[in-house]
């Protein structure tokens, strides 16, 4: 196997006119120099093709690297995604955010280590980048795919298709790519399918991306009727992925409802969420607060609902900056 083997650096780009510029510098600064740069313009409003041409310029040994492409209308990002994927020559692939970045090194240490264990995915630590302080990630090295799978279908670990290393021919010969028209849980159905069928997975234990969570346009920062929508199309094309393994499929509807029961912030889309999948009843091995959520959510209680997750959640905030801060 050839030690410089062409990696696509897979971008899509949507009104990230702040955030852009220190993206594409941090990508044309790479250690790892045999690279393909695609950046897809899902038809921006402000000025981010603008500052991205201007970071390009300043790169000239990057350039012919490069590859814009502008969408002549907004299409979305699981379409900007699949836009940019079927313009990758690599032999890997690696997704960036148009509103993060990654360290100078990021891409020769995760390619290092997928030759090394002849790995299909490999997997980085990453940070968290507030406006006022930074919180990092570091995953578990999980000793089995199977272990894993089930951290991501139940939460536990980030469900982000960024920040990783796949195997172009996985993607390719098992025609997974991102739901056209879905705009939340877009990462979800993509990596459970890469991670089902990878023959390798490995964990990098260096921090290699940074997750920039100041970007008031990012489409992750609420859930509403169209977020519920989006994740019950997910759960259909995963629940037929897994066939006949109703353990997996029963894990998924379970999930999924838990999630949006403790990120929803209205009554009336909390009543929505308590009628989903009125088949899973066995929720016996799940933690307290998911319990008790769940019983909430049997008895209608949707105001005590909202009480715990806001409490919750002010709680965790001030955990990680005491964290942060010692």
């Amino acid at each position: 196997m050839s030690k410089n083997e062409l990696i696509s650096v897979l971008v899509p780009v949507y009104n990230v006119e702040r955030f852009i510029g220190k993206c594409a510098e941090s990508l044309f600064s790479q250690t790892y120099r045999n690279l393909q740069f695609i950046f897809v313009n899902d038809a921006s409003t402000d000025q981010s093709l603008q500052v991205l041409r201007s970071r390009i310029d300043k790169y000239p040994d990057r350039s012919e690297s490069v590859m814009v492409i502008t969408n002549e209308c907004n299409r979305g990002l699981s379409e900007a995604r699949n836009i940019a994927l079927s313009h990758a020559l690599g032999e890997y692939i690696i997704h960036v955010d148009g509103d993060d970045f990654l360290e100078p090194y990021a891409i020769q240490k995760l390619y290092e280590l997928a030759l090394n264990t002849n790995a299909d995915v490999v997997i980085g630590d990453f940070v968290f980048d507030f406006k006022t302080y930074s919180k990092p990630y570091i995953h578990i090295n999980y000793s089995n795919k199977r272990d894993y799978l089930l951290g991501l279908i139940r939460r536990k670990v980030p469900c982000c298709i960024w920040g990783k290393l796949i195997r172009k021919s996985l993607i390719v010969e098992n025609n997974i790519t991102s739901i056209k028209g879905v705009s939340f849980g877009e990462d979800f159905v993509v990596i459970v399918r890469l991670i089902d069928q990878a023959r390798k997975i490995s964990f990098l234990n260096e921090v290699i991306y940074h997750y920039v969570k100041t970007n008031q346009n990012s489409i992750t920062a609420t859930i509403d009727e169209t977020s519920i929508r989006d994740l019950l199309v997910v759960n259909k094309v995963l629940c037929s992925y897994f066939g006949k393994n109703q353990f997996i499929n029963n894990q998924i509807k379970l999930y999924t409802k838990l999630l949006l029961l403790k990120q929803v912030s209205s009554k009336k889309l909390l009543k929505t969420t308590a009628k989903l999948y009125p088949e899973i009843k066995d929720s016996s091995l799940i933690p307290i607060r998911d319990k008790i959520i769940m019983k909430l959510a049997e008895t209608s209680s949707f105001s005590l609902i909202i009480l715990l997750n806001s409490t919750y959640k002010i709680l965790v905030k001030i955990l990680w900056r005491l964290d942060f801060r010692n």
